[in-house]
């Protein structure tokens, strides 16, 4: 077996060694090496020069491609040079030839210490090293393949791996009357014979020690063998290694830690798809499709911009070819005319180009072009960007297709789903179409996206309370910056967070600096449409200028007349003249600004809760800003007002903002006094539990099961609403409020305290026990608001629940009166249970534990301990059982403080993972029994 790097007889030797080169840093990178080619140092030219990202040592390779003479001696001793002058810590040798006498002399000189130091890559170490890597398939192998046309051994001859510009592979002469006669190729990573003769034809010009010999052969052969050549089977029809390679690379530049680049199929999430023509079907998840059912055979699939379309489509396609079908994918600007011999050229052509150029699989192909069109997927992407404009044409076009083809899956833009359902020629063309549109990714989706990125990250060597306890760190921040529809949740803007959020582990970035976060969100989209670096402070002043404006003006947009006179008015102001069309055309290509409807808007909402709170912060000193800081505070129940100031707070270092948003919250339920949960204040409200009920928790459960089934719940319990409703009493004055509205007020304004106490590592100690003092006050009054509410009812309800008994002849064992003061028990155990684990989660952070631990100190209630407890168990490895064991000791003859405390650690014990005799022994000491297979906190 030989190796020849082969190149046209015009090519210099440096285009020789470049090949070698090439293949050698393939190898290298799947072996985990970082590479450089031609690194010149002082003089001396080492071909490729690599780190190891395991261990970090450093090699130099020197990489020759001999063919007619062998390695000689002083190659050698230049190597071991380099290596001893440069200090690297091995060196390597890759050569297509073997070593000379005096040169195999240098090798076995060398003691066993140094033989490891030093590599020699030859012929057949080469090629095992290139097998193991999976680049090409081993020489066994591809001489099988053409045994099975061949049929007789003594007929091969020697065996050559050639590497060209060409691509990769193994040559095996071809003998008659025992002679090599022609040369049988076959490409090297998937052993497939070539047929094809422009190939062929290329290759033999090259400059190879065979040359001489008939490459095509094959042709003349397989002639005399049809049968053999065109017994291929639709299963036997694969997407081939190059078209796989092209679609699954990204189309922006992602890297986790500890991986170069990141693939489309590592990270890929099939999403949710809605039926826009029907809100009573529920959602299908996308891979569905693939299932090819009655219903989803023709499908038109909407999406946004960057809601992931044309990852769908490709991986779609990947997945059908698997299921032995042939989808064929084409991107609308190639269809230019609507006439069916056209689109048949084209489908052959993307076909050679997707699957195989070779004459048997073009022949199949067509076969079943003819004979199993159901086997024949079309997908069509960008169908909006279509060639085709004269109308008629593209309803001929879509007729031609229908006709032709049973299944079809056409990818469009949102933008056209009002034109796709007006009463028209083109509707009409969609008749047997099911029109679905691509959602964001919800709670359960976006879980899996991440579960891929930490994943990738660390492979195996994870271990299971590790990765939630990242996870856990990624998912609170991701759902942050999300808020309330800040941004969309397609895969590209969340993988753009994590992105951003990983890289913080290596800068040191602190994991709450979301204003940080935001920030470099925004100059990356600059950067992605080549703005200039310095004139990045430019663009966020006059963004900033613009939000601005649109909120003194209550707008939701601006016409290209009143941006430009803006612009005008703020050039001036500044004494900076750019040219405004150009900036509006970068600002749109970012996708910062959006143009609809005539009208210049911000594209997301955090882009302008952003601008317009760097705005107010930068002229703070202003009157006027400083009025409507004021007004936005005392408002900050109105979702704009909310999300204005929080992104204020991490623009401003002004104290007297903080002040603000902790005075207007007191005066919420400010007459009002906190919770206890003391046995007086129950024994008030008549609703003391007077026995401690046992607690069962499901063994066997796995945390990733039951945060699995929790993240669906709350998908179920959260579909997206309607504009009206999000903006629903946004203009009401809290003076008109229901309990309820305030109690919903009350959670907001916690949620913002909350950050705030997380976030800002500069309050000192006390004015953080200030601000979540207030965050579990204001949650305490509001509970205690509402048990005021629920006590002036209670009578009324426990006789609706015995009506309601006897109605429906329901049969109970116990006494009636006891069945409805245990519902209402219960009843009251889960309104309490809400407000802990709201207040706790708002404050969710190891930072405050010691914080909480003061707040604790300071209050010494039975609520406030519970909460203290809630923010603990909210993370792995911190159940401290003694802790427990001294609350529920305390709580004695309080039953709702023991069943709240039972709660939050049945709670905790299925989020993570417990060693088993940590988790039985805190089970036993609780009486929370681990046998039954009954779930109580399911069950509320």
């Amino acid at each position: 077996m030989k190796i020849e790097v082969i190149t046209n007889n015009d090519d210099t030797t440096k285009e020789r060694g470049d090949l070698l080169e090439k293949i050698t840093q393939e190898l290298l990178k799947l072996q985990n090496y970082e590479t450089t080619p031609e690194m010149r140092k002082t003089g001396v030219e080492l071909d490729v020069v690599c780190k190891s990202n395991v261990n970090s040592k450093k090699i130099f390779v020197e990489c020759k491609a001999y063919r007619d003479k062998k390695i000689e001696s002083e190659i050698l001793y230049k190597m071991i040079g380099i290596k001893n002058s440069k200090k690297y810590d091995e060196a390597w040798l890759i050569t297509t030839s073997e070593l000379g006498k005096e040169a195999q002399g240098v090798i076995d000189e060398l003691d066993e210490i140094e033989k490891k130091i030093y590599n020699f890559y030859t012929p057949n170490k080469i090629i095992e090293a290139l097998t193991n890597a999976k680049l090409i398939q081993n020489e066994g192998t591809v001489i099988n393949e053409v045994l099975k046309i061949i049929g007789d051994k003594h007929k091969l001859g020697d065996t050559y791996f050639f590497i060209t510009k060409l691509g990769y592979f193994w040559a095996i002469e071809y003998k008659n009357s025992g002679q090599p006669q022609g040369v049988i190729l076959l490409h090297a990573d998937d052993s497939r014979i070539v047929d094809d003769k422009e190939l062929l034809t290329k290759i033999k010009e090259m400059d190879s020690s065979i040359k001489e010999l008939d490459f095509l052969v094959i042709k003349n052969y397989l002639k005399n063998k049809s049968e053999k050549i065109f017994d291929i089977s639709i299963k036997d029809i694969k997407l081939n290694r190059k078209y796989l390679k092209q679609i699954n690379n990204m189309d922006i530049k992602l890297s986790p830690i500890n991986k170069d680049e990141l693939f489309l199929d590592e990270i890929f999430v099939f999403p949710d798809l809605k039926n826009i023509n029907d809100d009573n079907e529920p959602d299908i998840n996308s891979k569905k499709i693939i299932e090819l059912s009655a219903d989803n055979k023709r499908l038109v699939i909407l999406g946004d911009d960057t809601s992931g379309k044309s990852s769908l489509a490709f991986m779609i396609q990947k997945e059908l070819n698997k299921e032995e079908l042939i989808p064929i994918y084409i991107n609308a600007e190639e269809i230019k005319v609507s006439n069916s011999s056209s689109f048949e050229e084209r489908l052959k052509n993307n076909f050679k180009n997707q699957y195989n150029k070779e004459l048997s699989y073009i022949e199949a192909f067509n076969k079943a072009l003819k004979e199993n069109k159901d086997k024949i997927i079309i997908i069509i992407d960008d169908f909006d960007l279509i060639k085709i404009k004269k109308s008629s044409s593209k309803i001929e076009f879509l007729k031609i297709l229908s006709e032709n083809f049973s299944n079809i899956f056409i990818f469009i833009n949102s933008s056209m789903e009002i034109e796709i359902n007006l009463e028209n020629d083109l509707k009409r063309s969609f008749t047997d179409f099911k029109t679905l549109k691509i959602k964001q990714l919800g709670h359960l989706l976006r879980s899996e996206l991440i579960d891929k990125w930490i994943n990738i990250e660390y492979g195996e060597i994870i271990k299971d309370e590790d990765f939630i306890s990242t996870k856990d760190d990624i998912s609170d921040k991701i759902e942050t910056l999300i808020g309330k529809k800040f941004l969309p949740t397609y895969p590209i803007q969340l993988l753009s967070m994590l992105q951003i959020i990983r890289s913080g582990v290596k800068n040191n970035l602190r994991g709450s600096a979301y204003a940080e976060i935001y920030r470099l969100l925004i100059s990356n989209a600059l950067v992605a449409v080549n703005v200039n670096f310095d004139d990045f402070d430019f663009y966020y002043a006059y963004l900033s200028f613009v939000a601005y404006q649109l909120f003194k003006e209550q707008k939701k947009g601006f016409t290209e007349e009143e941006i430009i006179n803006f612009y005008n008015f703020y050039s001036n102001k500044i004494g900076i003249q750019k040219d405004i069309k150009n900036i509006l055309s970068m600002l749109l290509k970012a996708k910062i600004l959006k143009y609809n409807n005539e009208l210049y808007s911000f594209s997301f909402s955090y882009f302008y809760y952003f601008f317009i709170a760097k705005y107010l912060s930068d002229n703070i000193d202003d009157a006027s800003v400083n009025n409507d800081i004021k007004t936005i505070s005392e408002k900050i129940y109105r979702s704009e007002y909310a999300n204005i100031i929080i992104f204020l707070i991490y623009h401003s270092k002004d104290r007297s903002i903080i002040d603000g948003i902790i005075k207007e919250s007191a005066k919420l339920f400010g007459d009002i006094l906190p919770s206890t949960l003391s046995i007086e204040e129950l024994s008030k409200y008549k609703l003391l539990i007077q026995e401690e009920v046992k607690f069962y928790i499901e063994d066997g459960k796995d945390p990733y099961t039951y945060r699995k089934e929790k993240l669906k719940n709350e998908d179920d319990a959260n579909k997206e609403d309607s504009e009206a409703e999000a903006q629903e009493n946004e203009n009401e004055e809290i003076e008109n409020f229901n309990l309820f509205k305030k109690i919903n007020l009350s959670f907001k304004l916690m949620e913002i305290l909350g950050q705030i106490s997380i976030n800002h590592y500069t309050l000192d100690k006390n004015r953080k026990v200030d601000i979540i003092d207030e965050v579990s006050s204001l949650g305490l009054r509001s509970l205690h608001s509402l048990l005021n509410k629920f006590d002036e009812y209670i009578d009324t309800i426990k006789e609706e629940v015995k009506s309601e008994i006897d109605k429906k002849n329901i049969e109970i064992k116990q006494d009636k009166e006891q069945v409805v003061d245990r519902l209402i028990s219960e009843f009251t155990e889960m309104l309490v249970a809400v407000f802990i684990k709201k207040i706790s989660d708002s404050m969710s952070s190891k930072t405050l534990f010691l914080i909480s631990k003061e707040l604790v100190n300071k209050k010494n209630t039975i609520s406030i301990k519970l909460i203290d407890i809630a923010i603990k168990l909210n993370f792995q490895n911190e159940i401290d059982i003694k802790e427990i064991m001294g609350l529920d000791k305390e709580f004695e003859n309080n039953y709702l403080a023991k069943r709240m405390l039972r709660f939050l650690v049945v709670e905790h014990l299925y989020k993570f993972y417990v060693p088993f005799d940590k988790k039985q022994g805190i089970c036993d000491q609780l009486g929370i029994n681990m046998k039954k297979n009954q779930l109580l906190l399911g069950r509320k």
